[in-house]
C-alpha cells in the first residue's frame, strides 16, 4: 500500500500523533524519560526551528501542535524526534524491537476553534497520568 501523499498548506497548525508499537508502555513517566522527551523535543526545536505550541508524551503515546513551514519540515523534525526518542528510551528499558507503531499521523487543524480544542485536548491528556510531561511552549496559535 502506498504512503499518503503530505501537503501542509503555509501558515497552518498540525496536531501529530505517534504510538509505540503494540501499545506497549515504552514511555511510561518517570524523571529520565520526562527529561529525555523534553531533550530531545529542545534539540529538535533548536535544530529545525520548529514552532511547537505544546506536547505530551504519555506511556504509549506522544501527540503535539505545531506550525510547520512545509511537509519537508516537519518529515525532518519528526525524523528527529521519533528516532531519537526511539533510541534513547530503547536504551533505558533494554528494548532493541521495533519501538513506533507506524509512521507518525500528521493532521491540519482547520481552524482556530479546532486549534483550541486540540490544544485542550492535549493539555487535558497530561494531567491522566501521574509524571507525564506536558508543555504549552508558545500561545502563537492562529
Amino acid at each position: 500500500m502506498a504512503r499518503p501523499l503530505r501537503f501542509i498548506p503555509p501558515e497552518s497548525v498540525v496536531e501529530v500523533t505517534m504510538r509505540t508499537i503494540q501499545g506497549g508502555f515504552l514511555l511510561r513517566p518517570s524523571h529520565e524519560i520526562n527529561e529525555l522527551v523534553v531533550g530531545v523535543f529542545g534539540r529538535a526545536q533548536e535544530k529545525y526551528a520548529m514552532e511547537l505550541h505544546a506536547f505530551v508524551a504519555m506511556g504509549n503515546h506522544v501527540h503535539l501542535l505545531c506550525s510547520p513551514r512545509h511537509a519537508a519540515h516537519l518529515a525532518a523534525f519528526m525524523t528527529f524526534v521519533a528516532s531519537n526518542i526511539a533510541r534513547e528510551a530503547g536504551r533505558l528499558h533494554d528494548w532493541r524491537e521495533r519501538f513506533w507503531r507506524r509512521r507518525y499521523v500528521a493532521i491540519v487543524v482547520a481552524d482556530e476553534t479546532a486549534q483550541v480544542a486540540c490544544l485542550k485536548y492535549i493539555l487535558r491528556n497530561g494531567c491522566k497520568e501521574p509524571y507525564s510531561y506536558c508543555s504549552s511552549l508558545s500561545t502563537g496559535l492562529a
